[in-house]
């Protein structure tokens, strides 16, 4: 596997932001 820690950490968190931004904003979630 390639790939540093840290960048693996930064996708982990991006995803993380990303599923709780939707959780927040279920109708911007819903229309994308």
């Amino acid at each position: 596997m390639q790939g540093t820690t840290e960048e693996t950490a930064s996708q982990t968190y991006q995803s993380l932001a990303w599923h709780m931004h939707n959780l927040e904003s279920p109708e911007e979630a819903d229309a994308c």
